[in-house]
């Protein structure tokens, strides 16, 4: 859709190749080994002439065999830092899956009950800070600090044994018995089965994990990285993820925040649904095309009356982020189009789609 920005030997290296053709390569984090397995199947069944492999591993290993030369076409990272450096298109960015963290212990211990109790544990084993849940941990043992104090973070660095580079890694050890307790994602826990089981950390205390999606400037099957970038957000793929305990910045919709100098208010949907709607056309990449929608604009008339030069950040649930004159939405026309999963997106008939906002989160007056 419009204003996308969309993404070897050291890796876990998974083939799905089926039939002879020009073969997809798609890098992606270890995390995501369940989930992407099934959304690589069902996008070779959608191009059947190619062949998708799979490389999986540490974010940060993926990212130096890129910069070494491995024929990547995407990578879907677990972090942003890890894409420095890489041969990517900037303006295929995009966030496409969520995770949290979770303490995860051998099956049968009951020594570690609380995100406190880890200072209690003889045995830690985390990511090294190279690898985004490395540095997603040190993240999230600094917001507790904040609570459970510097005295409790050191007890708890101090029983570090091993930093690993991989988030499989440290569920492999732990269901093996050789720690006590480890740090991963929540949606590695059920992986392991019932070797291990899972502690969970307060959300005032965890860590929102980002997922980046990105395609390369020097991939050879550059129309297809596209078409991969768009089914990565198709209700099949996004679907995927979620059955496996991502979170999707586009599944549930619904609701939108609206900031208005600073005071903040929700538009439900019901709310947006009861706004003037009006039939429009747009030209979308050459072609003329209708739409119905709801009239933005109606809804900011007064704040546009109040604040004649000022500007409208639009963000959506993939990261994606658009800065708007009010004008361009009050006069020039901006409609909020229902879209899947009861989502909204922002079309704006007087600007060119680059400017349009798929899957709005939040809208921010200045």
């Amino acid at each position: 859709m419009q204003g996308r920005r969309w993404f070897a030997a050291a890796g876990l290296f998974v083939s799905l190749c089926t039939a002879k053709g020009q073969t997809f390569n798609i890098y992606a984090a270890a995390s995501l080994k369940e989930s992407i397995k099934e959304i690589s199947k069902d996008f070779e069944k959608r191009y059947p002439n190619f062949h998708v492999a799979v490389t999986l591993g540490g974010s940060q290993q993926l990212a130096a065999q890129i910069r070494q030369g491995a024929p990547a076409d995407v990578l879907l990272s677990a972090g942003m830092e890890q894409l420095k450096g890489l041969p990517y298109d900037p303006a295929s960015l995009r966030i496409f899956a969520y995770n949290t963290l979770a303490i995860v212990v051998p099956a049968q211990s009951t020594e570690v009950q609380s995100l406190q109790d880890l200072a209690k544990t003889h045995l830690l084993i985390v990511a090294d800070k190279a690898v985004p849940v490395g540095s997603y941990t040190l993240q999230m043992l600094s917001k507790a600090e904040r609570k459970l104090g510097q005295s409790w973070r050191a007890r708890v660095e101090s029983r570090i044994i091993s930093r690993e580079h991989d988030v499989r890694s440290v569920l492999a050890k732990v269901a093996l018995g050789e720690a006590d307790a480890g740090i991963v994602y929540t949606t590695d826990v059920s992986t392991a089965g019932q070797r291990v089981r899972m502690i969970s950390i307060p959300d005032d205390q965890n860590i929102e994990a980002a997922y980046p999606a990105v395609r390369f400037t020097t991939s050879p099957n550059a129309d297809l990285a596209k078409d991969f970038m768009r089914f990565l957000f198709e209700k099949q793929a996004q679907k995927a993820l979620v059955n496996h305990g991502f979170s999707s910045p586009i599944i549930p919709g619904g609701s939108i925040q609206l900031s208005d100098h600073g005071k903040s208010s929700l538009l439900t949907a019901r709310r947006i649904r009861s706004l003037p709607i009006k039939n429009f056309t747009a030209n979308e990449h050459g072609i003329v095309r209708s739409f119905r929608g709801y009239d933005l604009g109606f809804l900011l008339t007064g704040t546009e009356k109040r604040f004649r030069k000022t500007m409208v950040e639009i963000s959506a649930g993939d990261g994606y982020k658009q800065f708007l004159e009010l004008q361009d939405i009050v006069k020039g026309g901006g409609y909020l189009v229902d879209s899947a999963h009861d989502n909204f997106q922002l079309i704006l008939p007087s600007k060119p789609p680059k400017f349009w906002v798929h899957w709005v989160r939040e809208i921010v007056i200045r």
